[in-house]
């Protein structure tokens, strides 16, 4: 799940979620955007408007 801290327009982090038996959702572990990039490419083709390769590598290099 996508997660805006800072600026309500621009996803910071993503919070990976179990979906529980009774409906609701259970956080595990928060990542980065790089790491959730990588571990979705794990699992298929990442297809959302707010994992986007090209913003990732610009947000990394600007922290630097």
């Amino acid at each position: 799940m996508p997660l805006a801290l800072v600026d309500d327009t621009q996803v910071d982090i993503a919070l990976v979620t179990e979906k529980t038996q009774s409906g609701s959702y259970l956080g595990h572990t928060i990542l980065l955007l790089g790491w959730a990039y990588s571990n979705a490419r794990l699992v298929c083709r990442p297809d959302s408007d707010w994992l986007i390769a090209q913003n990732i590598v610009q947000d990394e290099a600007e922290d630097e």
